[in-house]
């Protein structure tokens, strides 16, 4: 959150829901390819790979069993958006009802305000080093973290989430969808705006967060407001937030990223701002 500069110092990271699984590793060894007698001279030699193993279905609780399409997925709910990556889980034993996919970088965006704006949004993450276990005939699995939905086909699913503010109140449901992300690199980030400041901000969940961006001086002598800004990134690079009349445009590419700030009462224009990705 942003703060005033009369005011204490208000940051406003994203909200982590950070889950903590032991999950035993396994060692697969494929196996070797008997050889083949008395080999035609002329044929040249060819390495022999094993067989790729078709991915398990989800079984629903009606319909035909489907294999959902693996990797980014992206949807909206009333303009906030969601984005989640889904991957096949093959450490985890398979159970009746409950194929090895697991979830991970999940990230929400939630109302801030009253009636909701997708301009102003705060973020709900569910990160982890391990991916989150589906539950039984493609449901989420998601319902501790006061989420629902589930995969309704192979190109198919629905999120659930509740959001509760002092004057509004309601669900937003995402209806999610395969996607391809544009690659933007995790880890601690450079930024440096065009009169000379500049700070270091995190990008995580896989490239859809960047954190901390921290306001310049500057915006603090003229309008008064001080503190960082959260971002979620959307899957071409984009992204924009507004608060507290600060808008703050970023479009990112790989370890790249160029846009804008502007502030109300602000004079002089926009600041650039450039960032490139430096380590960790």
């Amino acid at each position: 959150m942003l703060a005033r500069r009369t005011r204490p110092r208000i940051l406003s990271p994203a909200v982590l829901i950070m889950m903590v699984a032991a999950l035993a590793a396994t060692t697969a060894s494929p196996s070797s390819a008997q050889p083949t007698p008395n080999p035609a001279p002329s044929s040249p030699a060819s390495a022999t790979h094993p067989a790729k193993p078709t991915p398990p279905a989800i079984v629903p609780s009606h319909g035909r069993p489907f294999v959902p399409v693996q990797g980014d997925w992206e949807g909206t709910a009333n303009g906030f958006t969601a984005s989640f990556n889904l991957v096949l889980d093959a450490v985890r034993q398979q159970r009746a009802g409950v194929p090895q996919y697991g979830i991970q970088d999940l990230v929400m965006l939630r109302p801030l305000a009253c009636p909701p704006d997708p301009v102003h949004y705060g973020e709900s993450i569910i990160g982890g080093r391990l991916p989150a276990v589906l539950g039984g005939h493609g449901a989420l699995g998601l319902s501790r973290f006061g989420l629902g939905g589930g995969f309704t086909g192979r190109r198919a699913a629905t999120l659930e989430g509740r959001y509760s503010l002092p004057s509004c109140r309601g669900t937003l449901t995402w209806h999610m969808h395969p996607a391809v992300r544009r690659t933007v690199a995790n880890g601690s980030w450079m930024l440096r705006y065009s009169n000379g400041e500049h700070s270091t901000f995190h990008v995580q969940a896989g490239g859809r967060l960047a954190t901390a961006i921290r306001l310049p001086a500057a915006i603090a002598a003229c309008n008064g407001l001080e503190g960082t800004l959260d971002v979620f990134i959307g899957n071409r690079g984009g992204s924009s937030i507004t608060q507290s009349g600060v808008s703050l445009r970023l479009r990112f590419a790989n370890g790249k990223a160029t846009g804008t700030l502007s502030a109300s009462g602000c004079k002089g224009g926009p600041l650039r701002v450039t960032a490139s990705h430096s380590a960790g």
